[in-house]
C-alpha cells in the first residue's frame, strides 16, 4: 500500500491564500486563527455582504488579480430558527443567498 506524503511547508516560501468567509465570527474566527497561526497560509477574508451577488463578485475577481486561492471556505451562514410560517419573505431569501447562492457564486469564481 502506498501512502502520500504531507507537503513540507517549511520548504517552500509560497504564501498560500485561503479565501474565508464569516471570519468574523463562531467557526469562521475559529479557521481563521489556526490558519493564521501556520506560517504558510493568509488568511483573505471575503467581506461583502454575502447577500449581495454583484458586490460579492466584484470583490472577488479583484482579489483573484492580486492574490489567487490556494483554497475556499465557506464558513458564513445564517438561519432563523423558527416555525416556517413566522418566516418573512426576505428572511428566506436572505437564508438561501447566503447559504446556496453565494457559496455556488464563490466556488464559480475560484475554479
Amino acid at each position: 500500500m502506498m501512502t502520500q506524503e504531507a507537503p513540507d511547508r517549511a520548504a517552500s516560501s509560497e504564501i498560500k491564500n485561503i479565501y474565508l468567509t464569516g471570519a468574523t465570527g463562531g467557526i469562521g474566527s475559529a479557521i481563521a486563527r489556526i490558519l493564521s497561526a501556520d506560517a504558510g497560509y493568509r488568511i483573505v477574508p471575503i467581506v461583502s455582504r454575502l447577500e449581495n451577488s454583484e458586490a460579492l463578485e466584484a470583490e472577488v475577481k479583484d482579489l483573484l488579480v492580486s492574490k489567487p486561492p490556494f483554497a475556499l471556505i465557506h464558513a458564513a451562514g445564517f438561519g432563523e430558527f423558527r416555525p416556517h410560517e413566522e418566516l418573512s419573505s426576505e428572511c428566506i431569501q436572505k437564508m438561501i443567498q447566503v447559504n446556496l447562492t453565494a457559496p455556488i457564486l464563490l466556488a464559480r469564481l475560484c475554479i
